[in-house]
């Protein structure tokens, strides 16, 4: 049914706690050019719950779409063809799956990945995992990362909320410390030193968020469950809590420096989640990982080199 329409068709699925930024996102989604694009929301429901509900659409989208594309609530589409030029990639090329698309995050100052998006027919196999929402168990085979094209193509975080904020800080702090990864670390290392060189308050927020997730990682999860909705008062009193960390000078030399001990620890692999987690969830946090790598694995260079090549074209109308 897919090649009926010459305009490629899109599903959309957007979650959110009501965010701030959410009317942005939506009318940068809806602004989409050469596309027919429909747009579903999953509203207000814990973290796992939302991804669960979202992944279930997917896994059961009228064929006519063919392309499935996660937006989180604080990504903005930046670029008017993004989402034409993926539907019309995965009708081009039948052996891809999966496309990750940097994006441009406030809170590092770099391209990040990453926006996710897959070709109708992609099934999700098990239910999301705790904290690594976005490493479930599918049917994916083939994956295409498109990092740099020369121009945004997605802004992340732009102009987060005290809340977006804390979010940011706890999610990426408690994947590095469940992980153990250097790679990780390194990357929180990018987001302190943006904020020591261009200070704002949603950025200082997000380190004092990471700051906490290194030195007490249950007491970070037990804040980001909390932080589910703006209302919940243990969450608005935790967010106060970091806000109070924001007025410290040495906030992110501080930080840096746990990052810095962190890192020394780690080497290159997941070494410190024996010290953080129970052996069994260490384990199965490894195994997600090691399987999303083996899916990454599958196509050869020349495959990707085509994708991409195609994916670049197509952004520019060809």
């Amino acid at each position: 049914m897919a090649g009926v329409s010459s305009r490629p068709a899109v599903l959309v699925g957007v979650l959110h706690v009501d965010e701030p930024s959410l009317p942005r996102v939506r009318e940068r989604i809806l602004a989409q050019v050469d596309v027919d694009v429909t747009l579903v929301e999953v509203a207000n429901l814990p973290e796992r719950a939302a991804h669960a509900r979202l992944y279930e659409l997917f896994s059961t989208a009228d064929p006519r779409f063919d392309a499935l594309v996660k937006v989180d609530a604080d990504m903005e589409l930046v670029e008017p063809r993004l989402l034409a030029a993926l539907g019309s990639l995965f009708r081009r090329h039948r052996g891809l799956d999966h496309v990750i698309v940097g994006v441009d995050d406030w809170f590092s100052g770099r391209r990040i990945q990453g926006m996710n998006a897959w070709r109708n027919g992609v099934r999700w196999t098990a239910p999301p995992p705790e904290l690594f929402t976005d490493l479930p168990d599918n049917t994916v085979r083939t994956k295409l990362k498109v990092m740099d094209v020369g121009r945004p193509l997605v802004l992340h975080a732009a102009d987060p909320s005290d809340l977006q904020a804390v979010r940011y800080g706890l999610h990426r702090g408690l994947k590095a410390v469940a992980t153990g990864k250097a790679s990780r670390l390194s990357r929180l290392v990018d987001v302190v030193d943006h904020a020591a060189a261009e200070p704002a308050r949603g950025r200082l927020l997000a380190v004092a968020a990471i700051g906490l997730a290194l030195r007490d990682d249950g007491a970070a999860r037990t804040l980001l469950d909390a932080t589910q909705h703006d209302a919940t008062p243990s969450g608005t009193a935790g967010v106060a809590t970091l806000s109070d960390e924001v007025a410290d000078p040495d906030l992110c030399g501080r930080v840096r420096r746990d990052l810095t001990a962190l890192t020394a620890d780690a080497g290159s692999g997941p070494l410190a989640t024996a010290r953080t987690q129970p052996r069994g969830r260490a384990r199965a946090v490894r195994g997600r990982i090691a399987r999303a790598l083996r899916r990454d694995g599958v196509a050869d260079t020349s495959d990707r080199d085509r994708w991409r090549d195609d994916f670049l074209a197509l952004l520019d109308g060809g």
